[in-house]
């Protein structure tokens, strides 16, 4: 019997060790798998920002620029308000690439993209699109008595010039512009749009901003000038 006992007392010793490593074991998977889940949880958000990010200013792309339009339309008609869709262009940018280099070209970009954040608003969403090409969706602002506002204060914050390796860079905004709903229900049309009235902003001399409809048009260069 004392045999049997202590064979049984050796064999719960046994199992409790045992018992114990697995659960020890147990536990630093568990530590293990939330480790990698974290990590797998931020390269995820690693890659999000480079799909939907611009590299070199960091703004938002053209893919991140355009779910937040059709949100904004979606937005826009739920609550029967209007916002608008301005397409800024630098003028004569070639000329800084070509003459002081792609670096200096950069630079600008990203000044660029710094003085059109501290123009806009909360709510607003500043992009680059590609090249010098930025974009912004004045929220809340479908009459262009507002737009004119926020136009001005782009082209007076281009004013001062970007310096770089000593060189000063001069530079200024052509910015067409789209209102919702008046210039196109939907983003590619509202895209159109703005691209029509930005190529009337280069056409008539650039740094300036036209309107899609040439009705107000009239009225914007008139303020412009």
């Amino acid at each position: 019997l004392l045999k049997i006992l202590g064979a049984l007392l050796v064999v719960a010793a046994v199992a409790a060790v045992r018992v114990r490593y697995v659960q020890q074991r147990s536990q630093e998977l568990e530590q293990v798998v939330e480790q990698r889940t974290h990590e797998l949880t931020q390269l995820q958000h690693q890659l999000e920002e480079l799909a939907y990010s611009d590299a070199l200013t960091a703004l938002p792309n053209r893919r991140m620029f355009g779910d937040w339009c059709r949100q904004m339309i979606a937005s826009s008609e739920r609550q029967d308000t209007g916002f608008a869709l301005l397409l800024i262009d630098l003028d004569h940018f070639k000329d800084v690439n070509d003459t002081l280099g792609h670096d200096a070209g950069d630079a600008l970009l990203v000044e660029t993209a710094r003085r059109l954040r501290a123009i806009a608003r909360q709510a607003d969403v500043v992009a680059r699109l590609g090249g010098d090409e930025f974009a912004i969706l004045l929220a809340d602002t479908g009459v262009p008595s507002a737009v004119d506002i926020a136009c001005r204060r782009i082209l007076d914050a281009f004013d001062a010039p970007v310096l770089y390796e000593g060189h000063s860079m001069r530079t200024s905004p052509s910015i067409g512009v789209a209102l919702f709903p008046a210039d196109g229900s939907t983003q590619d049309a509202l895209y159109k749009s703005a691209d029509l009235a930005l190529y009337e902003a280069k056409r008539e001399g650039r740094n300036t901003w036209r309107f899609a409809h040439r009705e107000t048009d009239a009225a914007a260069q008139g303020r412009a000038a």
